[in-house]
């Protein structure tokens, strides 16, 4: 019976010798193990312990003590057989192996059937190595009747303290799951059933890949969170109820920040981390969507770094956020306005100014880091102009529907509800763009916002009437300054405000025409800088454009708020409100002198290339025509005598070699002309 089970207890160990399923994996670095070693102790013992015993001359104790020390032998190989087990698994556990030259060759069934074994870590990265190179191998791996859950019951057959192993077969499972996606959909079933199995039964592991000092780890992480959320959309609840990741502010900015070591990587941990923010958008589940808007911080720090984002991931980004979330008629206002608040707008408006990640690598190679302030013509050269322009493009129609629409957007009509409704966060976005009368797109912002959000006339005339002082404005800035002014001042129709001012008193209107229409600051420039009388054409004209489309919409006003009032038979309160805005004018209006001489300084010189002297006269005539119609006590206090032919001499001085097109613009300065006179 003793030599039966010592033949059965060697067969045993053989079978396992001979599976080759518990050999020491290849791929690792082991301490020799010292088996014959410790199985001579073993003898040694036994020898000892028979000594101790003495001799026995009955045959029957001899015959049970040799059964005795065969069985003994028997059982200490099996606990040496164990032990060896129980090494080879721990050191399976092992970290970082040495690296590794894989061969070209690579067998998918060998790779399937060491990957059911308690060794395959080095087969495992022989995968992922050939995968570099040859991603159609994913592919080929479902082909071969490859599940996604071999992958993830792999993990059972691993220690779990070590990140590195872990690391790879998550990042293996990623890869697979992503293909079935993409490519291989009717494989969809078997991706569902691994990803639940998978977050079941180790979830826990992707608290440890997020935690890991390495960053290819939370890469792996994200990357397997996205995969899930794109396999199965329901799993992303449970993912938002078991991780703190898109709920706990630190992580998120930890998790969104850019970061020195990452330069030179074409996927961050940023990046990943906003492409599984984005699975849950882009699935279009209200719920889902809902759940992410609800973490104000989450949108607030991912809009706060796309200035350094590449322009794809940009564009991707704002798209996105444009077309699921804005777009979403079941996503309410209010929401939106918790989610879209003033800082988050103004990280968009930024994008205008996009810089790109090769800004800020540059910033990081200065003295403070990322930190450096780099001066404008060493960011230039750094940033790629059609990329800027793209970014650019899509930022200003988010914005643009952001900003100004009722429907999708954050616009309230607080005219009509007066005093009830503000939008107050259009208002700190216009007085936080940079140089807006420099950029087109800027400039359309800001008059799309006015023109949908009138109430925000008077915020934004006192905010802008300052820009044309030459101390502050630079002179190559100047006429597009004034020029942006002028578009201001133009957009703010009566119309617009009509519903408000049918509520406010005489007295308000008194200081909101004169903020909105004559406001103090400019007159003061315009007539204390003398840039009416400028010596640069350009300037001048520019000038006389912004005191024409300040007085027109005055006597806009004027003629609106009139009618109001002569409903009312409030007819001393309107003498009284019109005698105010006319001392108003006389003190702080440029004269007629002043706009004549202008214009004659533009006669004298226009000889010169860049003077175009029309173009002066037309601005000039309708401005003398309106202020004749509106305050013709105003055209009797100036001390001059209008000389009409000299004033004129340029409309028929190129009579005769004008042609058909410029013949029908003097037809229209003679009738001007005709009126004025």
């Amino acid at each position: 019976m003793a030599i039966e089970a010592k033949n059965k207890r060697k067969r045993k160990h053989q079978n396992v010798q001979n599976d080759g399923e518990d050999l020491p994996d290849d791929g690792e670095v082991a301490v020799p193990k010292k088996i014959a070693k410790k199985v001579k102790q073993g003898k040694e013992h036994q020898n000892h312990h028979k000594k101790k015993k003495g001799k026995n001359p009955a045959a029957e104790q001899e015959v049970g003590e040799d059964e005795k020390t065969v069985n003994g032998k028997a059982d200490f190989a099996e606990d040496v057989q164990e032990e060896e087990e129980g090494e080879m698994q721990e050191h399976d556990s092992g970290y970082e192996e040495k690296a590794l030259k894989f061969s070209k060759d690579f067998k998918m069934l060998n790779f399937r059937t060491k990957l059911r074994s308690n060794n395959f870590i080095t087969e495992l990265r022989h995968f992922l190595h050939i995968i570099q190179s040859r991603p159609k191998l994913v592919a080929k791996y479902i082909e071969k009747r490859g599940k996604p859950l071999e992958l993830a019951e792999a993990l059972e057959r691993v220690d779990k303290t070590n990140v590195l192993h872990i690391g790879y077969l998550c990042q293996a499972l990623q890869l697979v799951l992503m293909e079935i996606v993409s490519n291989q959909k009717e494989h969809m079933e078997s991706a569902v059933y691994a990803s639940r199995y998978f977050l079941k039964s180790h979830g826990t592991v992707i608290d440890q890949l997020l935690k890991s000092a390495q960053l290819q780890h939370r890469r792996t992480a994200l990357k397997l969170l996205t995969a899930i959320v794109c396999v199965d959309p329901q799993l992303g609840r449970q993912l938002l109820a078991s991780y703190d990741i898109l709920s706990n502010v630190k992580t998120i900015e930890n998790m969104l920040s850019h970061s020195p070591q990452e330069l030179k990587e074409t996927e961050t941990v940023r990046k990943c981390f906003i492409h599984f923010v984005l699975a849950y958008l882009i699935d279009g589940n209200t719920l889902l969507i809902r759940n992410i808007l609800d973490r104000g911080a989450l949108i607030r720090a991912l809009a706060s770094g796309l200035q350094y984002d590449d322009h794809v991931t940009v564009c991707v980004v704002v798209s996105t956020l444009r077309k699921y979330v804005l777009e979403c008629s079941e996503i309410s206002k209010t929401k939106k306005i918790h989610v879209f608040d003033a800082e988050c707008c103004r990280h968009f408006a930024r994008l205008y100014d996009w810089l790109g990640p090769k800004v800020y690598a540059a910033k990081c190679a200065g003295k403070q880091g990322p930190h450096t302030q780099l001066p404008i013509d060493q960011i230039e050269p750094l940033v790629n102009a059609e990329e800027r322009d793209a970014v650019a493009e899509v930022t200003h129609e988010f914005l643009l529907m952001l900003m100004t629409s009722r429907k999708h957007g954050i616009c309230f009509d607080a005219v009509t509800n007066y005093r009830q409704k503000h939008n107050a966060i259009q208002g700190k976005v216009i007085g936080q763009l940079h140089k807006p009368w420099c950029n087109e797109r800027k400039t359309e912002l800001v008059i799309r916002i006015l023109a949908s959000c009138p109430d925000l006339a008077r915020h934004t005339v006192r905010n802008f009437a300052g820009i044309i002082n030459p101390l502050r404005t630079a002179q190559r800035d100047w006429i597009s300054a004034c020029d942006f002014l002028t578009k201001i001042i133009s957009t703010l129709q009566p119309q617009l405000l009509r519903a408000a001012l049918d509520k406010i008193t005489l007295t308000d209107c008194t200081y909101f025409i004169k903020d909105v229409c004559l406001p103090i600051e400019t007159l003061a420039l315009l007539t204390g800088a003398k840039m009416v009388r400028h010596k640069n054409f350009g300037f001048r004209l520019a000038a006389n454009k912004l005191l024409y489309a300040m007085f027109a919409q005055y006597s806009a006003y004027m003629a609106a708020i009139t009618k109001r009032e002569e409903a009312r038979d409030n007819l001393n309160s309107l003498r009284r409100f019109r005698l105010d805005i006319l001392n108003h004018i006389l003190v702080n209006y440029p004269t007629v002198e002043e706009i004549l001489f202008s214009l004659y300084m533009s006669i004298k010189d226009q000889e010169a290339v860049e003077v175009t002297v029309l173009d002066h006269l037309d601005v000039s005539l309708d401005l003398l025509l309106i202020i004749c119609k509106e305050h013709r006590s105003f055209v009797n206090k100036t001390g001059t005598i209008l000389d009409y032919l000299n004033l004129l001499r340029p409309l028929y001085a190129g009579d005769e070699t004008s042609d058909a097109s410029g013949g029908t613009g003097n037809i229209k300065l003679e009738l001007k002309a005709i009126k004025t006179i």
